[in-house]
């Protein structure tokens, strides 16, 4: 089966629908926000500032205290405990004295911060969520906005939060019908061949340490502590390379398509690093080593 070099189902552009299946977790709804308003503006920006500088010098909630001692209890009064000695009993319960005094010392800790500087913060993180905002919503969403740094405060009129929300929702439909179509055709590709490596290959999150050549072979190191995969290595077996908008070192894995060729596999990744990239390759078999 002949294919084109680019992903069929996990491109660039469903990646980017699927960072908007939710663009607002909590959009409220202001009727002031249909018009624009200096004052109105200054007055959100003033509040949200000040909330913000609250949250950042806050030390632990009283009821993170209370969960914490609460699953102390819990697991001194489990099954955990139950065939414990007296003396084993006793000395679990001072490490996890000792465990939740550092627990709590840490959390404890607030740190002397520069108000001016958090000011400065705040203002940074508003402007990267302007220029999101004018990046991600489509035209005839955005013409509605009457002021875009209302919006990215959190505040919309009715009818902005409702195209926002169906914006949403059509990004959400998408995506997972991606994932469905992709789903259906790869079972049907391997669930007859458990063995294979493509039931065990998944890199999400996991960096690109090297890619380097081994005679006709591409090895591909991995890093994979913040991905959920235990992958260090892909070997992929007489490899030819289709496509590589960008050098695989330092990336982070995103996705990935397999499908069977005559001669092998042919195999489609989507990355990230700094921008979103595509690497594709055919491989005679893929083999994957793993960390012990």
């Amino acid at each position: 089966m002949k294919r084109e070099a680019r992903m069929k189902y996990f491109t660039k552009e469903w990646y980017l629908a699927m960072q908007n299946t939710v663009f607002f977790p909590e959009l409220k709804v202001s009727k002031r926000a249909g018009e624009f308003s200096e004052a109105y503006y200054k007055e959100l920006y003033a509040r949200e500032e000040a909330k913000w500088l609250f949250e950042v010098s806050s030390p632990i909630p009283e009821d993170a205290v209370t969960a914490f001692d609460g699953f102390l209890k819990e697991l001194l009064s489990s099954d955990y405990t139950s065939d414990m000695t007296p003396a084993e009993r006793e000395e679990l319960e001072r490490e996890l004295e000792e465990e939740r005094k550092r627990a709590l010392e840490a959390f404890a800790e607030v740190p002397e911060l520069d108000p001016d500087e958090e000011k400065k913060n705040f203002k940074r993180i508003h402007r990267r969520e302007i220029a999101r905002i004018k990046e991600t919503l489509p035209d005839e969403i955005l013409n509605t906005v009457a002021d875009v740094r209302v919006l990215a405060l959190g505040y919309a009129s009715p009818e902005v939060k409702k195209a926002i929300s169906a914006f949403c929702r059509e990004n959400r439909r998408r995506t997972e019908r991606a994932i469905s179509a992709y789903r259906k055709q790869f079972e049907k590709t391997f669930a007859s061949d458990p063995g294979s490596f493509a039931n065990g290959l998944d890199l999400h999150d996991c960096e690109a340490i090297s890619c380097r050549r081994r005679g006709n072979d591409l090895v591909i190191t991995v890093d994979s502590s913040e991905g959920f995969s235990d992958i260090s290595e892909l070997r992929l077996k007489n490899c030819a390379v289709i496509e590589r908008e960008k050098p695989l070192a330092g990336a982070i894995f995103l996705y990935e398509e397999i499908y069977k060729t005559p001669d092998g596999y042919e195999l489609h990744f989507l990355l990230s690093k700094g921008d979103l990239f595509y690497f594709t390759a055919t491989a005679a078999d893929v083999i994957l080593t793993r960390d012990l």
